[in-house]
C-alpha cells in the first residue's frame, strides 16, 4: 500500500514518527513538508512544494495536486485539515472521482468557531474517507454528531527518550515546588497562578523562553504576594530537565495543557490544570483524574490548591504507578502503537 502525508511543517517533537513512517515495512508512506512559515515544503531535502500564505493563513501548496495526479491508482493521502488549504480543497475533490482515499489530520471542531465556519469545517470533513483526530472527546464528538469515520491518535513528544528517562526518576517527596514549563508571555495566566499561591508554602519554578520585561513584571508581582519564584531559560534537552521534574510537586499549565502536559504525563509527574473547554488544546484530555494529574474549575483558587493537595499524594505514591498507568501511555503514545492504528485505519 502507497501512502502520500503532506503536512505544512515539520515539527520536531514528531521527529521519532516521520522516521519511524518512513520505515515502515509495511506500508510505503512517503512524507512532504514545510520547514517554517515561508520555506518549501520538502521531502526529505528536496524541494518540492512552496507555501502560499495569504494575511498569515496557509492557502495552497503549490505542487500538492500535481503529485496528488500523478500518484498510483488507489493511493492513500493523509493531509493537514485545516480548511485555508484550498489545494487540500481541490484533492478531496478529485479522490471523490477516484479510487484514491484522502484522510485528514485535525484537531476537529475548536468549539469557537461560528455557525458559518461551523458548517465549512463539516463541509471540508465530509469530502474526506474518514479523520485522523488528537483526541478521545473529539472523536466521540464527531461520530456522534456528524457521523465521520474517525480515529484519535494522541500526540506524543520524544516516546523513546522520556521512557528511557523514566527509570531514572527519584522523585522528592518533600519538594513544594510547583513547576511551569512553556511560553512565558501574558496569555499564559501566570499572574493568576502567582496571585492564587499567595499565603502558601508552595513555590513556583519557570521554564521557558520569554522577554525580560515580562520577567521582571512577575519578579515584582511575585515579591507583592510573597511568593518565591525562580525563571529559568528554556530547556530542551529532556535531562536537564529530568533534575527539575524530579524535584517538583506537579506541572501546572493555567493557561492551556499542550505540549508541556504531555511532556509530564509521559514521564509520570501530575498535571494540573483547568476545565475550561474552550481554551484547552487536545493534551488536556489525556489528563486521568486521579492518576496522573488533576483539574481545577478555571481560575478558581481552592479549587486549584485542592488539586494541588491531591498531586502531593500522587507524587508520594507516583513509584508505584502500577502496569496499568504505564501500558496506558505505552498504548496510546508509543510510536508503534500510533504507526499500527494509522496503518490499519487506512486500509
Amino acid at each position: 500500500m502507497n501512502c502520500i502525508i503532506i503536512y505544512n511543517q515539520y515539527s520536531h517533537y514528531r521527529k521519532d514518527l516521520f522516521d519511524s513512517l518512513v520505515s515502515y515495512e509495511n506500508v510505503n508512506f512517503q512524507l512532504f513538508y514545510g520547514l517554517n512559515s515561508s520555506d518549501f515544503i520538502r521531502q526529505f531535502g528536496l524541494s518540492q512544494l512552496k507555501n502560499i500564505y495569504f494575511k498569515e493563513h496557509l492557502i495552497w501548496q503549490r505542487g500538492a495536486v500535481n503529485i496528488f495526479l500523478k500518484s498510483k491508482p488507489n493511493s492513500k493521502f493523509i493531509l493537514t485539515g485545516e480548511v485555508t488549504i484550498l489545494s487540500n480543497w481541490l484533492i478531496c475533490l478529485f479522490a471523490k472521482f477516484s479510487n484514491k482515499k484522502v484522510f485528514l489530520h485535525s484537531h476537529g471542531f475548536t468549539f469557537r468557531e461560528n455557525h458559518f465556519l461551523r458548517l465549512v469545517r463539516f463541509s471540508f470533513y465530509k469530502l474526506s474517507s474518514g479523520m485522523l483526530l488528537y483526541d478521545s472527546f473529539q472523536l466521540r464528538y464527531i461520530r456522534k454528531y456528524y457521523g465521520i469515520k474517525s480515529i484519535s491518535i494522541n500526540n506524543s513528544v520524544f516516546y523513546d527518550d522520556l521512557k528511557e528517562l523514566r527509570n531514572q526518576i527519584i522523585w522528592n517527596n518533600k519538594s513544594s515546588e510547583i513547576l511551569y514549563i512553556g511560553r512565558i508571555i501574558a496569555g499564559k495566566n501566570l499572574e493568576w497562578l502567582i496571585e492564587a499561591i499567595s499565603n502558601t508554602r508552595y513555590t513556583l519554578k519557570f521554564i521557558g523562553p520569554g522577554s525580560d520585561v515580562y520577567f521582571n513584571e512577575l519578579k515584582l508581582l511575585s515579591a507583592r504576594h510573597k511568593v518565591s519564584l525562580v525563571i529559568l531559560s528554556e530547556l530542551y534537552n529532556n535531562r536537564a530537565l529530568l533534575e527539575h521534574t524530579n524535584n517538583s510537586i506537579c506541572m501546572v499549565l493555567p493557561g492551556n495543557c499542550g505540549l508541556s502536559g504531555l511532556h509530564s504525563i509521559q514521564l509520570g509527574l501530575p498535571v494540573v490544570t483547568h476545565t475550561y473547554r474552550q481554551l484547552q488544546t487536545p493534551e488536556f484530555n489525556y489528563i486521568i483524574e486521579g492518576i496522573n494529574g488533576y483539574l481545577y474549575k478555571y481560575n478558581e483558587r481552592e479549587s486549584f490548591l485542592k488539586c494541588i493537595e491531591n498531586c502531593e499524594r500522587i507524587k508520594s505514591q507516583s513509584c508505584d504507578l502500577n502496569d496499568f498507568y504505564w501500558n496506558y501511555i505505552e498504548e496510546n503514545f508509543s510510536i508503534n502503537s500510533q504507526i499500527s492504528k494509522i496503518s490499519k485505519f487506512i486500509q
